[in-house]
């Protein structure tokens, strides 16, 4: 609720839709496949904090480098899983 709170007006309804696809299916469906996975989830989701984390301070302290690394590191993960061919340097 306090990120649906924090969304700018006018965010893209397409994106949030797909990035809050599992949040709009049964919560007990995900809930048995979140703790039957448990093992495999917890290391992504520390994963995940951490990186938002350093977002957070690279944004908080308008830190240019580490935000343009963050952004980079990003990029190639997801060509990495669709199999983007954009251009590295566009």
């Amino acid at each position: 609720e306090a990120l649906a709170q924090a969304m700018p007006a006018g965010a893209s309804p397409t994106s949030l839709r797909d990035t809050t696809r599992i949040a709009g299916s049964s919560p007990a469906v995900w809930r048995d496949i979140f703790l039957a996975n448990q093992q495999q989830l917890l290391p992504l989701v520390d994963a995940l904090a951490a990186s938002l984390n350093g977002l957070r301070n690279a944004i908080a302290n308008q830190d240019e480098a580490a935000l343009h690394t963050f952004l980079s590191h990003a990029r190639a993960s997801r060509r990495t899983l669709i199999g983007d061919a954009t251009p590295k340097d566009s």
